[in-house]
């Protein structure tokens, strides 16, 4: 049976995954990503990228390029240009995301300096997010 009452095998473990990063923690967030897109195809994945204003090429560009133009169908990608130790802007994309998400099933992985997975953390407690879907990395 196919149409909007049939369900597939994999819909119920299927989840929103939502990456954050900034520029030193886009390395082990890119990772995840394309192991994701190639290993789970039914799951959704938004990827928030913090950079600095002045970079010129930021890491991975190209490469995102590519995979937003072939993963249209589950791939969202937010480049946000931030000043030095300005993250306010992110909270906004953040809600958005969680906003605009259909999936019950919503995870986090926050990737990136100190101070930066601090603030995102500190923006998706104050957003109630499940600190049991919420996994943080610091980059040295």
């Amino acid at each position: 049976m196919f149409g909007a009452n049939h369900k597939p095998e994999s819909q119920g473990k299927s989840y929103h995954l939502v990456l954050i990063c900034d520029e030193p923690g886009v390395f082990d967030t890119f990772r995840i990503l394309k192991d994701n897109l190639w290993y789970r195809n039914d799951l959704f994945i938004s990827l928030i990228y913090a950079i600095p204003e002045d970079t010129v090429n930021p890491l991975f560009e190209k490469e995102l390029g590519i995979l937003d133009k072939r993963y249209t169908h589950n791939l969202f990608i937010c480049k946000l240009k931030t000043s030095q130790g300005e993250c306010e802007s992110i909270q906004v994309i953040i809600e958005a995301v969680i906003n605009g998400n259909t999936n019950p099933d919503l995870r986090f992985s926050v990737t990136g300096e100190r101070s930066f997975v601090e603030y995102v953390s500190g923006v998706l407690t104050y957003l109630n997010a499940n600190a049991d879907t919420v996994r943080m990395k610091i980059i040295p």
